[in-house]
């Protein structure tokens, strides 16, 4: 999903763009902080899609900088297997609560609309 630069040799991987975007995501969603692992994962994801982080990638040798795109690709598969197991967790969690005609499986035999869910 990057631009490349065909006219350079070696060919250059341009992941700002991306990066910017993906970045404007994290924004609207309002992401909360993350585990320090995945915050790292972000950074190589934040590092080519935050303008205040260009000092940083002007620093590099061509050969770093196409590292540090190397590294995007799995910073976005790890947080999205995160979020998706987020994601999975409530909803089991929400499954998982009785539905307020069930049974209580609190043992009163009552609905649990009328014993634990008031």
């Amino acid at each position: 999903m990057f631009r490349v630069n065909t006219s350079a040799d070696p060919e250059i991987l341009i992941a700002e763009d991306w990066c910017f975007g993906y970045m404007l995501g994290v924004d609207v969603g309002q992401w909360p902080p993350l585990p320090d692992e995945l915050e790292t994962w972000l950074f190589a994801i934040k590092l080519h899609g935050r303008e205040e982080n260009f000092p940083l990638l002007s620093e590099l040798t061509l050969e770093e900088h196409q590292n540090t795109v190397a590294d995007i690709e799995p910073a976005a598969r790890s947080l999205h297997a995160f979020w998706l197991a987020q994601l999975s967790a409530k909803h089991q969690a929400v499954s998982e609560r009785p539905g307020r005609n069930d049974v209580c499986p609190c043992g009163s035999g009552k609905k649990y609309n009328r014993v634990c869910n008031e």
